[in-house]
Order: C-alpha cells, then sequence, then structure tokens
C-alpha cells in the first residue's frame, strides 16, 4: 500500500484491518538476508499490489538495488517466455528470488518502458547541457522513443559512480509528472518488466488455460472457489497444474486467522497452498510436517502420475492408480517418555491425512494411562492402515493427548518416508 507519512515510503499491511503496518524496504532486506539460509531452492514474493504508479516504481527500485543479483529480472536461457514452454525447475532457479505481479500486456510494456526510460535519459542530457534554459521546449517532441537495452530493459541511463545522474529529487519528479498512455491496467512498466515465471491472470476456466498453454501464467482461488472447482472439475484441475501453477488463499471470512486443511488441495497437485503461519493449528502441523520430509527445502516433487501429460489421476478416487500398489500400514504405540511433569492422565492417537479415501481420523486410540505423565505404558495392539491407496500422499499424525483434550505434543510423518 501507499505509504501515509510524509516520506511516501510504501507499506505492507493487511489491508484496511486494524494490523500494524512494516516498511517495504526493510521486509526486502529480510528476505535477502534470510531467504537461502535453509535452502538454495528458489522464493516467489507474491505482491497483492494496491500502491499508485510512482510507489510502484520505488518498489521495483528497491528490489533491484537490495536484493541486486538474487533477483530473477528476467527469463534464463532455454526457458522464454513462451506458450507452450515448460516451467524451469526448481534446480534451475537455485539462488534466486521472484516476483508474481500483474504484468503489462507485451506490447504495452514494451511502449511504456521505453517512454519512461526515454525519458530518464532525457532528462540527464538536458541536465548537462549549458544552454539548458535557452533550447527548444519543441526540440525532441517527434524524436523516436529509444530502444529497450538488451537484457532485461531495467536500465535507467545512469552511470555507474553516479556522474551527470539524477538527484533523487529529480528522478521523483519525473516519475510524479510522466503520464502513461495506451496501459490497460494501474501497473508501472518498470516493475511490470520485472516479472516472469509468475504472472498471474484471472482465471477464465480449465479449457481456456489448455488452450493458451502458457505454462508461466497462473491463477489465485480462494478456499471456497478452489473447492468449487475440485468437486466441479477435479481432473481438470488436475490436468491444469501439471502445466502452470495455481496459488490457494484462506477465505476472508477467517478473521480468527484459522486455516482451511490444505491436503485437498495436496491431493490435486496445487503448487502454492497458503496458510495462516501464525495459527499452529491442525493445518499447519500438517504442512510443517509434509514439507520437513526433504530438510524443508520448500519443495516436493509431486508423483509421477500427476506432472505426466499422458496420465489421469482422480484425487476423490476410491480405486488404486494404475502403476501405484497399495500400502499397508500398522503402528504399535508401546509407552511414552517425559510427556509432562505433572500427574496427568494421557492417551494417544494415530491418524492419517491423505486422498480422501486413506484419511482416517478418530478412529485409532489408545486408552488413558491415568496420573504419569512421566513415562505412560499403553503396550496397545497394533492399529493397522489395511488399505492406504496412494502413500506417495499419506501422511501418519501421532498426537498425544491429556485426558482433557488438550494437545500435548505431535508428530506428522510422510507415509513414504517411513522406513519399514
Amino acid at each position: 500500500w501507499d505509504g501515509k507519512d510524509n516520506d511516501q515510503e510504501p507499506i505492507i499491511t493487511h489491508g484496511k484491518a486494524m494490523c500494524t503496518d512494516i516498511l517495504f524496504r526493510d521486509v526486502i532486506y529480510a528476505i535477502r538476508d534470510c531467504a537461502f539460509v535453509t535452502s538454495d531452492y528458489p522464493i516467489v514474493m507474491s505482491f497483492e499490489n494496491h500502491c499508485s504508479k510512482y510507489q510502484q516504481y520505488k518498489l521495483a527500485k528497491y528490489c533491484e538495488e537490495i536484493l541486486g543479483d538474487l533477483l530473477l529480472s528476467r527469463s534464463i536461457e532455454g526457458s522464454p517466455l513462451e506458450p507452450g514452454v515448460p516451467l524451469p525447475s526448481p534446480n534451475a532457479l537455485k539462488r534466486k528470488i521472484l516476483i508474481k505481479n500483474k504484468r503489462l500486456k507485451p506490447e504495452v510494456e514494451k511502449r511504456q518502458l521505453e517512454l519512461f526510460l526515454k525519458g530518464q535519459e532525457q532528462a540527464i542530457l538536458d541536465e548537462n547541457e549549458e544552454e539548458k534554459e535557452d533550447s527548444d521546449p519543441t526540440a525532441n517532441i517527434n524524436a523516436p522513443p529509444g530502444e529497450v537495452p538488451e537484457g532485461d530493459g531495467l536500465t535507467n541511463g545512469k552511470t555507474d559512480d553516479g556522474e551527470g545522474g539524477l538527484t533523487a529529487e529529480e528522478e521523483a519528479a519525473l516519475q510524479a509528472n510522466y503520464q502513461y498512455t495506451g496501459a490497460t491496467t494501474n501497473i508501472h512498466p518498470y516493475l511490470s518488466a520485472m516479472v516472469n515465471y509468475a504472472q498471474p491472470v484471472k482465471f477464465a476456466g480449465f479449457d481456456v488455460a489448455e488452450a493458451k498453454d502458457i505454462y508461466h501464467n497462473m491463477s489465485s482461488f480462494n478456499e471456497s472457489a478452489a473447492l468449487g472447482y475440485l468437486k466441479q472439475s477435479c481432473i481438470e484441475f488436475v490436468n491444469y497444474n501439471k502445466r502452470q501453477m495455481s496459488r490457494i488463499y484462506p477465505k476472508g471470512g477467517r478473521v480468527d486467522s484459522s486455516n482451511y486443511m490444505p491436503q485437498i488441495f495436496w491431493n490435486a497437485g496445487c503448487q502454492m497452498v497458503a496458510l495462516n503461519f501464525q495459527t499452529p493449528d491442525l493445518a499447519m502441523q500438517l504442512n510443517q510436517g509434509k514439507f520437513e520430509y526433504n530438510g524443508n527445502c520448500g519443495f516436493l516433487l509431486k508423483p509421477d502420475f500427476m506432472r505426466r501429460p499422458d496420465k489421469t489421476f482422480d484425487p476423490f478416487s476410491e480405486s488404486p492408480v494404475d502403476g501405484v500398489i497399495a500400502a499397508t500400514c500398522s503402528v504399535q504405540v508401546i509407552s511414552g517418555q517425559f510427556l509432562s511433569d505433572k500427574k496427568i492422565g494421557t492417551y494417544v492417537e494415530v491418524d492419517m491425512y491423505g486422498l480422501p479415501t486413506d484419511t482416517i481420523r478418530k478412529e485409532f486410540r489408545t486408552r488413558t494411562v491415568p496420573n504419569n505423565g512421566l513415562n505412560p505404558v499403553y503396550n496397545e495392539e497394533p492399529f493397522v492402515f489395511r488399505k492406504v491407496v496412494l502413500p506417495d500422499l499419506a501422511v501418519l499424525r501421532i498426537g498425544v493427548y491429556e485426558e482433557t483434550g488438550k494437545l500435548i505434543g505431535q508428530r506428522i510423518l510422510p507415509l513414504d518416508g517411513l522406513q519399514a
């Protein structure tokens, strides 16, 4: 959002809700410093952009100047932004930060960017001319716009040492007075040109997306809309996610920052299933447990049949998936150690989450061991999940509770990561 103070610094906040503001610039610094501490795999910064064009230019400049070479501001070799060209793999984008923001139409972006850069270059030239005040104001009206520079086209003509460049005040004045013509959306071309493999578009239907075949286009769905598409066109949704990315986010009614269950959207191959991380509920437990499986690198490879275009997968089917052998899982709860320093009763629940046909909740529970939170012994008969249709998507949850139902601790374990 546009900043509220006199310095007009862009801020990040949660709409018009009663949330604390934070400077956009500070967040970009934090992302730069922390992005690749845990993993070298790429980061996608998703902009819900409510800024004016002047402030959007500041967003782009902060990203460019603070992130430097970490920012992926153009497509990489071998993966041009053309219909029918698959997205590059996460391996090809290691240590890169991508911007997800609406983008202008290519011809509009090119024209607007040329005009904007031409205006900056002309201002520098005018500044260096001794006869600036006496120059003919109509001399350059018919001059052709300069060509977009090689590469990402995001240079403003300044020299590296700053000599002959615009001051901050002059650059701000130029930007404020710049007139945009022909743009179909309120997007600054400088920011637009930084968007590549995560270009959000309004969802027009699975058939339209398939016909366009543009892998770098993606759409966002609130949980309710996404659930509706899953119920009506689950196979088409899976096929959509084989080609391009989808983002699911909590509906606006979750004012308490609660979460929806992400598993049903993972089952359809949705890549970005956004949750309220500040709420450590069951949904967040599933999310953390699932992505711990390969070292918290942030990415999990979908099963083969959810990636191959020649395969059909119905996430609501109860029959075995072609080429996948169903599994059996047996869990015996023997005892607990140091669950609590209080004399409380405890019990253990074992659940499974995955495809709807594989999801089993509240069925397997030990007896309650009273007055012993230190080393309770349960010695239960094994809990057997006799037929897990799709082990690749299933996770096991072991939860320990006080006799009142209060959670003491839990663990999520991907089924295909367990050793027999």
